[in-house]
């Protein structure tokens, strides 16, 4: 073997080495201790470091731990358990405030975390236990009626199927595919329909016994159509997106989170505060037959009219062939129109939204057979709604 063959060999087994010891801390440095939480405990394959100095595979361990703790958003409170010989409380003290510690720079609240330090007899090695206590969710929602993919979860990134009868949590986001559209009764009694291409996410929904409500959902995406009656005094009903927050005084109504940033809202009955949280915070009161936004720096407009509700010409009632086209008289100021369709008289089971620049829609061909129900609303070149047309019904043959 010549010199340079040799320094070659070296050379790529000294590479190997390093990349193998590098791969190993890798592995340690990620969890060393195979943690777990499990039913109420923090468990782990080694035994969690009953440490005050923690450092290299120690600290990889204490960190594993608070990252799995931080992830699980339900857990409401954390116990550090240090349990030491009698004659060693004040060190157990001292490893029980450096685990806190850590757990709280790890983004774990400090309010929900407590120690205790239990003795045992002289001799004994110190032992850490972590225990804590998560609630089970108490349904907030319920998917009333859905067409199209359907999404749920706490993650918004690890959705899982919905299905009509589907029960939602506080914390647990909604989406809607393109085409798709879902319909949430909420626990206080209101309903909130998510339009296609929408992401929510379910916060604080309560409805207390002298019927005051407190209500708020945030639209990360997309456009919500919402009904919430009025309550009792002092009740509030928020849906928030980045830029602002959209109040309800006992209404229904529709909000919009553009992805330039823009917080849109159509009222249809009663009245909603559109207030921005940023920039100049304007607010604007958007009475029914209004609508107003506020921008990505939080300047509001004034309350302009929505399009007016198209009237319908046929079909009204009745049988009709496939052939037939729903009609209705054009909209001065029409950009389009969208046509909902569905199963029953409030458009919430098998709802269908359609879109033509037209004042006419073919019926379509996979509509199946039976009894149906629909209405029209036009959009201005600003795309916002307007109001709905009644409601008519028609039989496909």
């Amino acid at each position: 073997m010549t010199r340079t063959t040799t320094v070659v060999a070296l050379a790529v087994a000294s590479a190997v080495a390093l990349a193998a010891s590098l791969g190993a801390r890798t592995a340690v440095a990620a969890d060393p201790c195979g943690v777990r939480l499990d039913g109420g405990q923090v468990k782990s394959t080694n035994p969690l470091p009953a440490r005050a100095d923690l450092a290299g595979a120690n600290l990889a361990c204490a960190n594993a731990v608070a990252a799995a703790l931080k992830e699980r958003t339900t857990i409401r409170s954390v116990t550090i358990a240090v349990r030491v010989a009698s004659d060693k409380r004040g060190d157990g003290a001292t490893i029980a405030t450096a685990w806190s510690k850590l757990l709280v720079t790890a983004g774990v609240p400090e309010a929900r975390i407590s120690t205790i330090v239990p003795t045992s007899a002289p001799g004994t090695p110190a032992e850490l236990t972590i225990v804590y206590r998560e609630p089970t969710p108490r349904p907030v929602a319920l998917v009333q009626a859905m067409t199209g993919k359907v999404d749920v979860g706490p993650d918004v990134l690890k959705l899982t199927t919905a299905v009509a009868g589907t029960t939602l949590t506080q914390g647990d986001h909604v989406s809607t595919d393109k085409g798709a559209v879902a319909r949430l009764a909420l626990a206080d009694g209101s309903l909130v329909s998510l339009l296609p291409g929408s992401i929510i996410k379910l916060g604080r929904v309560e409805l207390t016994a002298d019927l005051k409500r407190a209500v708020r959902i945030d639209l990360i995406k997309g456009k919500v159509e919402a009904v919430a009656d009025p309550k009792g005094s002092g009740s509030t009903f928020d849906i928030v997106t980045k830029t602002a927050v959209a109040g309800v005084r006992g209404t229904k109504f529709r909000v919009g989170n553009s992805p330039t940033g823009t917080t849109s809202v159509e009222t249809l009955e009663g009245k909603v505060e559109l207030k921005s949280e940023v920039g100049a915070k304007e607010s604007v009161v958007v009475g029914a037959g209004k609508t107003a936004d506020v921008d990505s720096v939080g300047k509001a407009s004034p309350p302009r009219d929505l399009l007016m509700a198209p009237v319908i010409t046929a079909p009204l009632h009745g049988a009709v062939e496939r052939t037939v086209k729903l009609t209705w008289n054009p909209v001065e100021g029409a950009k389009s129109y969208n046509v909902d369709i569905g199963r029953d008289g409030e458009l919430a089971t098998a709802l269908r939204v359609l879109s033509t620049p037209t004042a006419e829609l073919a019926l379509p061909a996979e509509l199946p057979a039976g009894h149906w129900f629909w209405r029209v609303a036009a959009l201005d070149n600003g795309d916002n709604t307007g109001m709905p047309s009644r409601t008519y019904s028609f039989v496909v043959k």
